[in-house]
């Protein structure tokens, strides 16, 4: 989900498309030259391939660099985030230092020391890697190694303090030397970042094959994923290029009709491979787009048995049936740029939410945020340039490009690029913007909700022109049937014959099991992306899973198998050795017969919905993968089981695993021993420092007695206008929808929903403005007299935020349809009842976090008012004075503390 999944995506696809599409072409073209020298057409297939040779170099140039650079750019990540952890620690060895009284204070302060050092040689090596990284080596040179001698000289200094046991005074010196030393070196790695990218994109030339979008990002790594986004290709692309390569190979007059026949031949083959190799990277994500793996896979059968009927339909029909292809995958392709979008967010919105406080927060977080950034600024224009012919895909496209372009000037998405750049700066805490993140995620997922019903459209229209895998399996079984009756004939005569003549006969089965084996992996492919798309919670379509499972180890290794036996023979000089060869390859051949077969039953019972057993189950056995498919699907069925269990459920399970758990015992011990040490250190430390044992025992008691913890006023009134602003995305969107469904009553009311949603932004700022004022007042007198002003706003907020709820509940009922038959209008009125639904559930949020407002201003008021009555100043109500400590002294106070952990 992350930038380097999907950079490493893109390097495969570059190299496939220099595989593909460069390299076996040239090579084609080299072979002819090499046939025919002096040919009329030589001189323009020499230019051929120049034009070719000098693509490749330019395009393997950009791969190798991209390459290094992902991997440079990693380490510095980790060489930041490990610097980050020991900053922190050294930090809290010093503040350690400064409470050593005795021999063993000062023993344990130096073991944790030397593990310190132990990071720090590590991150020394990392750095010295570093040099290796091609041309980014030299650049990063200077660089790495001005990091380096800080992080070896800070080390060597502290090492030489614990050889030589300085005094007290002098170790905690060298102690504070070492905690100060990191920030330069921080701050010497993001430098190293920018460096990286300036030299990554310095000297590229770019030969971008499709419109290059009106909007490219300036940074450098950016403008980097750009380049490889634009030179990568989309599938798409390639379906036109064949479509003109007839037109192309016409115009050549020079080239003989075999050569020509080669090179479309070759065209043909490159276009299915590019097909074929992006389904493949983009299936080995950890979170692949399965639908679309599915859709490169139909696409790639469907062009191979458009070639097998190409002879018979005709070059009119056949390219008809291209061009449905080629529409059908543009608007597919746009749909996966925004679902791989909205995965990163997803992952991002994760991240943010649970590991803000972690050091990957200024790492992995701003290097996410700017990949998801660029792709969102160049879609809206590559979207504009698939040239669509449909016009309601067009009107699809149209909408979900100026969405998104309204989304880049949007605040939530603003907010967060201020905010991963800030992250920069080492002398700020991370700010989470998962709310942001959310908001901009809604903003995409309402994009593609606009591209789903020409996505389905294209979904079906390719499926039509791909065999099902039943078909495919058994024209395939048909095809090795009757090789395999040939390999016999051949067989029974083979000893006898001249290896010569066997050679001869055999090398036109082996063409031909070739050609039998690459459409094998079609079918493949075809099996695993339906597999793919199951649902695992579900137990008909888990058994599914598992059948194709079980299939695809049955034709794993005989087609193959088959192949290299019919190769042995080619390759024997005997002819006894050649017969040999040959019946293993009958042997071979009929497996490949009998998987097929079954695989053909077995779907074509799955069409007709109908059951049968093909005794799957002892296949299983007897391939020795029953014990691994029973773990699997097992642990698969107990994760249904939990889905179905509620969370109160779940907990108390769990609760009674515990104690028969000796596992989580040990790592629950663990757990607890090292927050205790924890603890006893703060606390041995609070004991010799006063003021400050006063401030946290005060804290702890206050959170003992008093009420279970609530938001402040301002956080509360925060949570309150982001949670209107994406009610009022949610309306914005539902009007919208409402307004192409012609339901007047329906658009009425989001459009007051809107506005009223408009109004309650206004009311939640001016409320989040008043509590953050009432926060930061401490007189009394001004607490009651703030409170009272906060309460208003907030009253005021609530009255506007109850219209959205009211209209947008009224926007889902005008919607409902009675009829269940399926119809575009319906699907508009359902994703305008979904966003209507969304507002009203975001609005019903936004009132309870206003309601926190209220209380946390009811108490602020109360608790002013109790400390204005009090003499003392400190009221002895715990609930009303959570600082109060007065009944014995600090010390004694910190004992008791330390003696209960």
């Amino acid at each position: 989900a992350n930038h380097q999944g999907a950079e490493l995506n893109l390097l495969g696809q570059l190299l496939s498309r220099l595989h593909n599409s460069e390299a076996q072409p040239a090579r084609l073209t080299l072979s002819l030259l090499t046939a025919s020298p002096v040919s009329p057409a030589s001189t323009n297939l020499i230019r051929d391939l120049s034009e070719t040779t000098a693509r490749l170099a330019t395009l393997a140039k950009l791969t190798e660099e991209s390459a290094y650079l992902t991997l440079a750019s990693e380490e510095i990540d980790v060489v930041t985030e490990l610097a980050l952890v020991l900053a922190t620690e050294r930090q809290r060895i010093l503040d350690r230092s400064l409470t050593c009284t005795s021999p063993e204070d000062w023993t344990k302060l130096k073991v944790r020391l030397q593990a310190v050092i132990s990071v720090s040689k590590n991150i020394e090596s990392i750095l010295e890697s570093l040099h290796n990284h091609g041309p980014f080596g030299v650049a990063l040179g200077k660089q790495a190694r001005a990091i380096q001698d800080h992080i070896i000289t800070d080390r060597q200094h502290i090492e030489t303090a614990l050889a030589a046991s300085l005094n007290e005074k002098a170790f905690v010196a060298a102690i504070k030397t070492y905690a100060q030393a990191m920030p330069n070196c921080l701050r010497l790695l993001f430098e190293a970042k920018t460096l990286l990218a300036n030299q990554a994109v310095t000297s590229k030339t770019r030969t971008p094959t499709i419109a290059t979008p009106t909007k490219r990002p300036t940074d450098p790594l950016d403008l980097l994923i750009a380049t490889l986004n634009d030179e990568t290709n989309p599938p798409w692309l390639a379906i036109d290029h064949l479509l003109l390569a007839p037109d192309a190979l016409a115009k050549r007059d020079q080239l003989t009709e075999d050569d020509r026949s080669a090179l479309f031949a070759s065209t043909w083959s490159s276009t299915t491979q590019s097909l074929k190799a992006t389904g493949d990277f983009e299936e080995s994500r950890s979170l692949a787009d399965n639908p679309y793996v599915g859709d490169l896979r139909r696409s790639t059968a469907a062009l191979e048995s458009i070639r097998q009927l190409a002879p018979t339909d005709g070059p009119q029909k056949t390219t008809a049936h291209l061009q449905q292809i080629g529409q059908g995958l543009r608007i597919l392709q746009g749909g996966h740029d925004l679902q791989e979008i909205i995965d990163g967010l997803t992952a991002l919105s994760a991240i943010e939410r649970w590991e803000l406080r972690s050091p990957q927060a200024r790492t992995v977080a701003p290097r996410d945020w700017s990949w998801i950034a660029t792709r969102i600024q160049m879609i809206p224009a590559e979207l504009k340039s698939l040239d669509l012919k449909d016009p309601d895909s067009l009107k699809a496209i149209t909408l979900a490009s100026a969405l998104l372009n309204e989304t880049l000037s949007s605040e939530p998405f603003t907010t967060s690029a201020t905010e991963m750049l800030a992250r920069k700066k080492l002398d700020r805490s991370p700010d989470s913007v998962r709310l942001e993140v959310d908001r901009v995620s809604s903003k995409v997922k309402t994009a593609l909700a606009l591209l789903r019903k020409p996505m389905e459209v294209a979904r079906k229209s390719i499926s039509k022109l791909t065999p099902k895998i039943s078909e495919l399996a058994l024209a395939l079984a048909k095809e090795e049937t009757a090789l395999r009756k040939i390999s016999v004939d051949q067989s029974s005569t083979a000893a006898t014959a001249k290896p010569e003549e066997n050679r001869a006969k055999t090398l036109p089965q082996f063409t031909q099991q070739q050609q039998i084996n690459s459409r094998i992996e079609t079918l493949k492919d075809l099996i695993r992306a339906d597999a793919n798309e199951q649902n695992i919670l579900k137990k008909d379509q888990r058994d599914r899973m598992r059948d194709a499972d079980v299939l695809l180890a049955l034709i794993k290794d005989s087609p193959p198998n088959a192949e290299l036996a019919l190769r042995s023979a080619i390759e024997a000089s005997a002819a006894a050795e050649q017969k040999s060869h040959l019946d293993h390859a009958t042997v071979e051949e009929q497996n490949v017969v009998d998987a097929l077969t079954k695989i053909a039953a077995q779907y074509d019972a799955l069409d007709q919905g109908k059951k049968v057993d093909l005794g799957l189950r002892n296949d299983e056995e007897k391939l020795g993968i029953k014990t691994e498919l029973n773990e699997q699907f097992q642990k698969a069925e107990e994760i249904a089981r939990l889905m179905e269990k509620s969370a109160a459920d779940l907990l108390k399970e769990l609760e009674g695993k515990l104690a028969h758990s000796p596992e989580m015992k040990r790592e629950l011990d663990a757990i607890t021993k090292a927050t205790l040490a924890t603890a006893k250190d703060t606390l041995d430390s609070a004991v010799k420092a006063q003021d400050d044992v006063a401030k946290k025992v005060a804290t702890q008691t206050a959170k003992d007695n008093g009420p279970k913890p609530q938001l402040s006023a301002t956080e509360a009134a925060r949570l309150a206008a982001a949670l209107i602003r994406e009610a009022k995305t949610a309306a914005d969107s539902s009007l919208q929808f409402a307004t192409q469904s012609n339901i007047k009553p329906a658009q009425d009311n989001a459009k007051v929903a809107t506005d009223r949603a408009t109004t309650a932004i206004t009311a939640a700022d001016l409320t989040v403005q008043a509590a953050e004022k009432l926060d930061a007042t401490a007189k009394p007198a001004d607490v009651a007299k703030e409170s009272l002003v906060v309460i208003q706003k907030a009253e005021q907020f609530i009255n506007q935020a109850q219209g959205v709820v009211g209209h947008s509940n009224e926007t889902v009922n005008q919607l409902r349809e009675p009829s269940k038959k399926e119809s575009p209008q319906q699907a508009v009125q359902k994703q305008a009842s979904e966003q209507a639904a969304l507002a009203n559930d975001k609005a019903a949020l936004a009132i309870e976090a206003a309601r926190q407002i209220i209380a946390a201003a009811k108490e602020a008021a109360e608790r002013a008012a109790a400390i204005a009555q009090n003499s003392d100043g400190a009221p002895k109500n715990p609930q009303l004075a959570p600082a109060a400590l007065v009944q014995k002294p600090i010390e004694e106070k910190a004992k008791e503390a330390a003696a209960e952990i």
